[in-house]
């Protein structure tokens, strides 16, 4: 019955990556660039609002392991995308071979975005199936606590969801992709629920350290790939719109903190 309704409340979850149709009959392409700004307050909101806050305050942890964890996941993610671009760029160099002789400048950035919504789909993978564990051990403490935590989750999921899926229009994906791969990135968190079910006394020191490996994965994601992207914007005026953009995702992940409280 327990395991049934951990099942029940990670579907639920899973649910809410499907907000991105509420944006489908929109011009949502025309504000997408926006979204950046907003996806990299809600990524910095919820690492220090939400994961990392939750991880030390749990009885006997490490906080210097935690910490250090979360710099290997910066680290690793890191090593990742610089052999994830260089084979990227090697593909589109050969692609343009083939295609014709010119090696444009402008041929060469229109698809200069596409790492940038694989990245965040790779973030939002690890993201996910990092919820789905925290569903099922809120659920294994206590069935009342599992449920806060699931409407908690769903609660900061909704305006990060809405900023993923304008981000990866941002990065070149149609509408119906950017849709499709999100939703499939939600399905994780089912698994992370399910590797509590089955594997949790095993793993259950490790949870709280992977938590903090998988912070550092969306740390690196707001800082080394959202925050460029806002300065491509070549204006010779500051953008002033884009910071405010941040703060107020970033108050609005702390506000849902409070609401967590």
């Amino acid at each position: 019955m327990l395991n049934s309704t951990i099942i029940l409340a990670s579907l639920l979850v899973s649910l809410v990556s499907l907000v991105g149709i509420i944006s489908l009959p929109l011009k949502i392409v025309k504000f997408a660039k926006y979204f950046v700004a907003i996806a990299t307050g809600a990524l910095l909101g919820d690492v220090f609002f939400h994961i990392l806050p939750e991880i030390v305050d749990i009885p006997g942890i490490s906080i210097d392991n935690v910490f250090l964890f979360t710099l290997l996941g910066i680290g690793a993610m890191f090593i990742f995308e610089s052999i994830f671009r260089h084979i990227h760029c090697h593909e589109q160099l050969k692609h343009n071979h083939h295609e014709s002789h010119n090696y444009s400048h402008d041929n060469l950035t229109q698809k200069s975005n596409n790492p940038l919504g694989t990245m965040n789909l790779i973030g939002n993978t690890l993201h996910n199936f990092l919820d789905g564990v925290l569903i099922a051990s809120s659920f294994i403490v206590n069935p009342v606590a599992g449920w806060a935590t699931t409407l908690a989750i769903i609660a900061h999921e909704i305006p990060i969801e809405m900023s993923n899926f304008a981000l990866l229009i941002h990065s070149g994906f149609s509408r119906q992709k950017a849709l499709i791969y999100n939703g499939l990135t939600a399905i994780f968190g089912l698994f992370g629920s399910l590797t509590v079910i089955f594997f949790g006394q095993i793993l259950n020191e490790q949870l709280p350290y992977l938590s903090a490996f998988g912070a550092g994965f969306l740390l690196y994601i707001a800082m080394s790939d959202l925050i460029p992207e806002i300065h491509t914007n070549h204006s010779r005026k500051p953008n002033y719109l884009n910071f405010i953009l941040i703060i107020l995702a970033i108050l609005l992940m702390y506000w849902l903190k409070t609401i967590e409280s």
